[in-house]
């Protein structure tokens, strides 16, 4: 099961809990146990913890820090893995040359008009 699946079937957890006074109290004070006997599989070693937001209490999830390492795909868009260029190629309409040498494959990304190689 997937991430979007995983949520889905949380979602539908959720909406019986909203209908099902019984349910919802075994939902908050045993996730675990309502996740097992509905077929959702959390990982080994991780721990779900459910939490009501109300009218006088509002749960924030506070994320983990971020690491200082860069996944590939950011490092790519950062390091120029494609996007605009504006000084080789582009949509005019959005501040670039589609041409600004006169040679056609000389533009950057190729859905703004140029060659992700130059």
């Amino acid at each position: 099961m997937g991430p979007k699946e995983f949520q889905k079937a949380c979602d539908k957890l959720v909406a019986k809990a909203w209908s099902d006074d019984e349910f919802k109290a075994k939902l908050l004070a045993d996730p675990m146990t309502v996740f097992k006997e509905n077929d959702l599989i959390v990982p080994e070693g991780v721990e779900v913890r459910m939490a009501e937001n109300t009218d006088n209490l509002i749960d924030l999830i506070f994320p983990p820090e971020p690491s200082n390492e860069m996944s590939l795909e950011e490092l790519d868009a950062v390091v120029g893995g494609g996007g605009y260029t504006p000084n080789y190629g582009g949509d005019p309409n959005y501040g670039g040359d589609p041409d600004p040498d006169g040679d056609p494959n000389h533009g950057g990304d190729p859905n703004y008009g140029g060659d992700p190689n130059y």
